[in-house]
């Protein structure tokens, strides 16, 4: 089953269906999202077109998972985006700001609708265009692409990708549900004929000289994939060129200084515009999005009236243009901006003036756009106005110490480690509490990767946050610590995206059942190829020892002092319910057994499970009054029952009793991919 990868000629189409077909055309070849209007049709356009391409559309069960979804799939090497609307571009935020940090390439469609909340989901706005510039939280850059028809959706949609990959950012493309929905001749050219930006990759001789983060004269650093045998890793922890975590003021500093001039320093690559009839006006309109098509008509209004009026369409959004601003408020008398929000641009414009010419905001709530008749009103005004005459502002100024002298941060070589082929010993010692079970599960799955022989250029492990989303740094693989509860729908992404990676996600209870269940209900359900190790401590242990979805009922934690009143989730028959092929329980003093489920995960396809039972002396045993980790080993050992092919229903964990341990289900059935390849690869 295969297509025309690009749709050369005449075509008249929508602008999300132009949108896909850019996307298409830069080489997009994994799209994940969830329905939501006005984008929807981005996505059906996807669902057709790249089964047939041999690429991936998947329907997540929200937009957390999509983004994500999406940076995993990125990070695989595979062109990849989403689209969204309003609330779900909300959503997307936190993973807009991991892509940032982690520097992976991607991008992100938001068809703008009246808002705020669900506001007019089918009716225009045009009011995210600051959430685009500081929806995701911290010190950041963004690059953002706003189209003003069917034609312009196609291009700037794979300028888009190209920003992404030279940049090494996330992109958004702006668009408004107007420009989305209209039809209009749309020109797509032959292959040969546009220009695509490759993934940058590093000139070295050794692999293991390759520092993920360390950056060329631009400020971007190269890129590799997962499964390319670099062994990188990935955090959205502040890091050091190495990738590894270091959460310290000089570090913070170097990196995102770095994050941000990255964009900064190349603003004028990046910053595209169009003028209408600026040479000799004395009023121009700053405008983008649909609204500038309205804007054309005032323009021609205003100079069959006698009025030099001109138009400045905004294509970039971020960064903005503030030197053309600034040039163009020197000579002018007044900027007019027309905005379906209260006035977000018009702020920026009023700022880059500088106080050398009028500014007037033309705003609109949102539902319907400008009348020509609106914005000629206030064009007519500028023009009646007196040119503002007053000194000069200076352009903003920045004012930091130089970096200059500070080292690389490195530690001492230490003692070999017996597994250091495995293991980042430059990362020891761990930062893991006394008597933590997770040294053990970390020792069970090096010694797993040494019997099952596995490529371990192919391995990736996966982690979201806490305790146990602390593994893969100390692992000597490609891996990545990604978000709270989202490690499940970025695993989804590097695996869909790369079928040949053995992909491992660990999780604490927490991360897993609570913030994340839902992802991870979905991808057994979907039966996508992951191996999925839950270590559960009945708590959250990193934050200090609060209730989780897997406390006992009665248990004392911090936040339950009188005992918890909450029933806790039964893991396995939760796994067994949502479709895992394979459910194991076992103990961190069950190490034998646990070995041998793990090796059992490596060699079967679908999604499998195993959540480990392990001591978490600081948080739990102490208010439980279980003891220190060995009272806890020997508690184990005395209330585990070892029982092959138990129902799952008999998986519940009540404080002080026996509770089952083994191999609860091992069955199969056709995973994701294989399905999804028998149905839209198999030549049919």
């Amino acid at each position: 089953m295969v297509d025309e990868e690009i749709l050369t000629g005449e075509h008249f189409i929508s602008g999300n269906f132009a949108c896909a077909e850019g996307a298409i055309a830069a080489g997009c070849r994994f799209f994940a999202g969830y329905p939501i209007t006005p984008s929807t049709d981005i996505a059906e356009r996807m669902a057709q077109r790249l089964i047939k391409l041999n690429g991936i559309y998947l329907e997540m069960e929200d937009e957390l998972g999509s983004i994500n979804a999406v940076l995993g799939a990125s990070c695989a090497g595979v062109k990849a985006m989403t689209a969204t609307s309003g609330p779900g571009f909300s959503l997307m935020m936190e993973g807009i700001g991991y892509g940032i940090m982690g520097e992976i390439p991607c991008v992100i469609v938001n068809v703008m609708r009246g808002g705020p909340s669900t506001g007019l989901p089918t009716l225009v706005g045009q009011g995210d265009v600051m959430q685009a510039r500081w929806g995701t939280h911290g010190v950041h850059e963004i690059i953002t692409l706003a189209p003003s028809s069917p034609q312009e959706m196609f291009n700037l949609t794979i300028k888009a990708f190209n920003l992404s990959e030279q940049f090494r950012t996330p992109v958004i493309l702006l668009s408004d549900e107007v420009v989305s929905h209209m039809n209009e001749k749309v020109v797509i050219p032959n292959k040969n004929d546009i220009y695509i930006y490759e993934r940058r990759k590093p000139k070295l001789l050794r692999k293991e000289d390759y520092l993920p983060f360390k950056p060329d004269e631009d400020l971007v650093p190269p890129m590799v994939n997962a499964g390319e045998g670099y062994y990188i890793h990935i955090t959205g922890l502040t890091h050091d060129e190495r990738g590894y975590p270091a959460t310290n003021p000089e570090a913070q500093e170097r990196l995102v200084r770095r994050l941000v001039e990255k964009i900064r320093n190349n603003a004028d690559k990046i910053i595209d515009y169009k003028e209408v009839k600026v040479e000799d006006a004395d009023v121009i309109v700053v405008a983008y999005g649909i609204t500038s098509r309205v804007a054309m008509k005032a323009i021609e209004l205003a100079r069959n009236e006698g009025i030099k009026a001109g138009l400045l369409q905004l294509i970039t959004i971020w960064p903005f243009p503030e030197k053309r601003i600034r040039e163009l408020a020197e000579r002018i008398k007044g900027f007019v901006i027309p905005e379906i929000n209260y006035g977000q641009i018009a702020f920026e414009v009023e700022r880059c003036a500088s106080g050398l010419c009028n500014t007037i905001a033309v705003p609109k709530m949102g539902g319907a756009i400008h009348k020509p008749s609106e914005i000629l009103d206030a064009i007519i005004e500028a023009a009646r106005a007196e040119k503002i005459e007053c000194k000069k502002s200076a352009p903003l100024r920045f004012i930091y110490k130089t970096l200059e002298g500070i080292e690389a941060l490195t530690k001492p070589a230490i003692e070999q480690h017996p597994r250091d082929k495995y293991l980042r010993s430059d990362r020891l010692p761990h930062i893991f509490c006394q008597g933590c079970g997770i040294g053990i599960v970390i020792n069970c799955y090096v010694k797993v990767l040494e019997e099952a022989g596995l490529n371990r250029d192919k391995v990736v492990v996966v982690s979201g946050i806490g305790c146990t989303g602390r593994i893969p740094g100390y692992l000597k693989l490609d891996s990545y610590h990604t978000l709270h509860g989202r490690a499940i729908p970025f695993a989804t992404g590097l695996k869909l995206a790369n079928p040949e990676l053995k992909v491992t996600v660990f999780g604490g209870d927490g991360d897993l059942f609570a913030i994340g269940a839902n992802h991870f209900i979905h991808a057994a359900r979907r039966n996508v190829d992951l191996n999925v190790i839950c270590v559960n401590n009945f708590n959250y242990g990193m934050t200090g020892g609060q209730s989780g979805p897997t406390t006992p009922f009665s248990a004392k934690t911090t936040t339950t002092p009188y005992g918890n009143i909450e029933n806790p989730f039964n893991l396995p028959y939760l796994a067994a319910a949502s479709g895992a092929v394979y459910v194991a329980r076992w103990t961190t003093y069950h190490v034998r057994q646990l070995r041998r489920s793990m090796i059992e995960c490596f060699l079967k396809k679908g999604f499998t499970f195993i959540e480990v039972i392990s001591p978490c002396p600081t948080g739990y045993g102490r208010p439980n009054k279980i003891g220190d980790s060995l009272a806890q080993m020997e508690y184990f050992r005395e209330n585990a029952r070892i029982k092959y092919g138990a129902n799952p229903i008999e998986g519940n964990i009540e404080l002080g009793k026996p509770f089952i341990v083994g191999k609860f289900l091992d069955t199969e059935r056709p995973s994701f991919i294989e399905v999804y390849n028998q149905t839209f690869r198999a030549g049919g």
